[in-house]
């Protein structure tokens, strides 16, 4: 980006330009002091010297008509960062470049947008690139952040809603490697599988093998066996007294 910009007059909100000279060992920032965007600096280490600068920024209506598609999330704001002239801004010639922006507070709520899911997308070799994003500040009205780039373009300041589907994603998850088919039902109403859990039973015996009979205070049931071992003798003893 840089020389100008290519995008139609008609679809430019608002933009506004900062200049500062650019010299090699010196880190550059230009400073949009008008809050005419929600741009409010963009900063780079320059490999060599170029002198006086332009960066210009521009907010637009919609999407650019550089882009074919829009990035992930709820879009905040498009906006166009052009930097000196055409060529200038690329990893040849600049480094540890970072985009400094703000979104109102009001839009989080007003959208349903969980305020630590904001993001900032380039729009590069025809897609869209997540960046690294971190938040540096707030006061009343605004939440600040900053973004690292490798170059500048086209961009889009975007969120999400907070994920609130809790449930099916932790029942419906596998990350564990444990078979839930056997042990899940499906309401088919809402989609959520629902995982019901009972006694632990023997597979093999029953929920009810193993268990002692309750004969009284302190007393135990026979041992398996006894009974028939007590006929036996009984039946004995009866044979020898009719003998």
């Amino acid at each position: 980006g840089g020389g100008g910009s290519p995008e139609p007059a008609s679809n430019v909100e608002s933009k506004e330009l900062a200049q500062t000279f650019v010299t090699n060992g010196k880190h550059a920032r230009f400073d949009f002091t008008r809050k005419a965007t929600p741009v409010d600096y963009v900063g780079f280490d320059p490999k060599k010297s170029v002198g006086k600068t332009t960066t210009i920024v521009e907010m637009l209506n919609n999407r650019s008509v550089l882009v074919s598609s829009l990035p992930e999330g709820e879009v905040y704001r498009h906006v166009n960062i052009w930097v000196g002239n055409s060529g200038f801004a690329t990893p040849r010639n600049i480094e540890n470049a970072a985009v400094g922006f703000r979104v109102e507070k009001s839009w989080f709520p007003e959208k349903g947008i969980d305020p630590d899911s904001v993001l900032l997308y380039r729009y590069a070799n025809e897609s869209w690139v997540r960046l690294q994003t971190a938040k540096c500040g707030e006061d009343e009205e605004f939440l600040y952040f900053e973004s690292n780039t490798s170059g500048f373009s086209p961009f889009a300041v975007t969120g999400q809603e907070p994920d609130v589907d809790v449930l099916y994603a932790s029942v419906s998850s596998n990350e564990t490697g444990d078979d839930l088919e056997s042990e899940t039902e499906s309401d088919g109403a809402s989609g959520i599988r629902i995982t019901r859990e009972g006694p632990e039973t023997d597979p093999v015996a029953g929920p009810e093998e193993g268990k002692e009979e309750e004969k009284g205070e302190g007393e135990k049931a026979p041992a398996p066996g006894m009974g028939a071992a007590i006929v036996f003798l009984l039946a004995g003893a009866v044979c020898r007294k009719k003998r």
